[in-house]
């Protein structure tokens, strides 16, 4: 016979209330988060939520131009290094 001890009745009982607490957890960010924005919603002007989704949009457009012009000179370094070794044989 098995002794049960306080956390369960089987090892893994532990680790699935842990899942269940932290996702009860995700839960309660989730439902502040959408507060604190619906709040601001209210405060902030439209005007500057406006101006806040565009400076976002720039900078993800700058981090996509940046890494535009990594992925290309990777591949101009890769067809270089594919010329080099075509001339040596």
């Amino acid at each position: 016979m098995t002794d049960k001890t306080s956390e369960g009745c089987c090892p893994n009982d532990k680790g699935h209330k842990m899942k269940a607490e932290v996702e009860k957890i995700k839960e309660a960010i989730a439902k502040v988060r959408k507060g604190l924005f619906d709040a601001m919603a209210k405060v902030v002007p439209k005007e500057f939520r406006e101006h806040a989704g565009n400076v976002k949009k720039e900078f993800l457009m700058a981090l996509r131009s940046l890494i535009d012009d990594e992925i290309k000179r990777a591949e101009e370094k890769r067809a270089g290094t594919k010329n080099s070794e075509e001339k040596e044989n």
